[in-house]
């Protein structure tokens, strides 16, 4: 919006070439207070910061990469943001669908379960007792942001295997 002209169609007469001097000066500065405003509005959300992405990503515990694009910061920021939660499946897959991926994930049965395996079963395997496979469905590789996050969340006593379809 140009606000000199919202300026002069307050004025009921014309009061000079002063008086539009000062207006055209007043309303410049209220074009770039609004566009400054707008700019603050951008920086609150994580998919669209730019100035403060650092301190996001400092409040947040993120060290980005050498040579990190602004997409792949935000992103990473992004999915920190949203990933106060759980440790569900469901948590999971959900995390995964916000940032555009498609995720399966399996837990082996071979570990003994109640309500699943009854008497004469297998009781324990110590190296499966919490552990996912997590396939990203429709991607050669595995997405670095998927595999940073569910790294970053994953719990030192589960193992977690993230694959492809094609792996």
């Amino acid at each position: 919006m140009n606000h000199y002209y919202a300026l002069k169609q307050l004025m009921p007469i014309d009061f000079g070439p002063i008086s539009d001097e000062i207006m055209r000066i007043e309303g410049d500065l209220l074009d770039r207070v609004m566009m400054q405003a707008h700019s603050l509005l951008l920086e609150f959300f994580p998919s669209s910061t730019h100035t403060l992405l650092s301190r996001w990503e400092r409040e947040y515990g993120l060290a980005p990469k050498i040579g990190d694009s602004l997409s792949n910061r935000r992103q990473a920021l992004r999915a920190r943001v949203i990933s106060v939660g759980n440790m569900s499946k469901e948590y999971f897959m959900t995390l995964a669908q916000t940032l555009g991926y498609q995720i399966e994930i399996t837990e082996p049965q071979d570990a003994f379960r109640a309500g699943i395996n009854k008497a004469g079963d297998r009781v324990f395997v110590s190296d499966i007792l919490w552990q996912w496979t997590i396939t990203v469905l429709s991607e050669i590789v595995v997405p670095p942001i998927l595999n940073e996050l569910f790294n970053d969340l994953n719990p030192p006593h589960m193992r977690l295997t993230i694959q492809t379809l094609t792996t």
